[in-house]
């Protein structure tokens, strides 16, 4: 895995018109130093410098990512969607995606990077709405730009136990972000998802959400749809999923238990129901990420 990540950043950065390395990072998964191998943790973490002309282009990544503009800007491309990124912005490279971002207008470009893995990411990303978002306008740039100052520290010393503190920068790096991203939904939206992540453990219905936040099912739909990019019925079902992952990884409660937990009556309809989503089956979850 250690020679996979490397290769990876390797051809990435000379992928840029400068052919050479402008970067200071700290590299290696930090279970190669620690016994905890936790379910979400940052991996890599590094800064560069780039000038005028530089770029990179992957047509599909294998790692996601997190990059965050200190100074400067960059345009940014990912599966056909455009933005420019700017100071105390940041953006998502997302596993399976083409994407290719290059130093903009301002001719320079300052930033940080960390890339996550672990067996709940894809859980965490959904359960937060990033698994949609290309970029996120932190509203705390100075926090989000700690993180990154933290995560560089700790992979370059490498206390005992760094990657405990790495699993939870990760957690909490998401957690803002995915904040972030809720304050531009209208407050009907953002009251619905907040609506909807409080019962997650209850049977819920459309009908139910558009009368919590006042607005018809019409236009709650088309509203929803809109902002988040899919239905309110699969925002709560994906929910539901990344809640019942969590717990197969981190407990030891039976898929019974987890059932009931999520508001079904039936474990072998929820079993059916995760298996849609995630494809497998809840055991067999369990035995491959537990």
């Amino acid at each position: 895995m250690a020679f996979h990540i490397l290769k990876h950043m390797k051809n990435d950065h000379l992928d840029a018109k400068s052919g050479r390395f402008r970067q200071f990072w700290a590299r290696y998964r930090s279970q190669e130093h620690d016994e905890y191998v936790p379910p979400l943790q940052i991996v890599i973490a590094g800064r560069e410098q780039w000038k005028t002309g530089q770029e990179v282009h992957r047509d599909q990544s294998d790692l996601f990512g997190v990059e965050f503009v200190a100074e400067g800007d960059v345009d940014f491309v990912q599966n056909g969607r455009t933005s420019r990124i700017g100071s105390g912005q940041t953006y998502l490279l997302h596993k399976g995606y083409a994407h290719t971002y290059r130093t903009g207008p301002a001719g320079f470009l300052s930033k940080y990077y960390v890339v996550i893995e672990g067996v709940l990411l894809e859980s965490v990303l959904r359960a937060t709405g990033l698994d949609t978002q290309d970029c996120v306008v932190p509203e705390n740039p100075a926090a989000v730009e700690t993180l990154f100052r933290d995560a560089i520290a700790l992979m370059e010393h490498k206390p005992r136990g760094f990657a405990f503190e790495l699993s939870a920068m990760a957690y909490r790096l998401l957690a803002l972000l995915g904040r972030s991203a809720a304050r531009r939904y209208p407050d009907s939206i953002r009251a619905a998802v907040e609506y909807i992540d409080k019962n997650l453990g209850s049977p819920l219905t459309t009908g139910e959400i558009c009368g919590a936040v006042g607005l018809s099912q019409t236009h709650f739909n088309r509203l929803f749809r809109r902002h988040i990019g899919i239905s309110a019925k699969q925002f709560y079902l994906r929910g539901k999923m990344a809640w019942a992952s969590h717990l197969l990884a981190g407990t030891a409660l039976s898929v019974k238990e987890i059932a009931a937990a999520l508001g079904y009556d039936d474990p072998l309809y929820f079993s059916g129901q995760f298996k849609l989503h995630e494809g497998c089956s809840p055991r067999m979850y369990r035995k491959k990420h537990g």
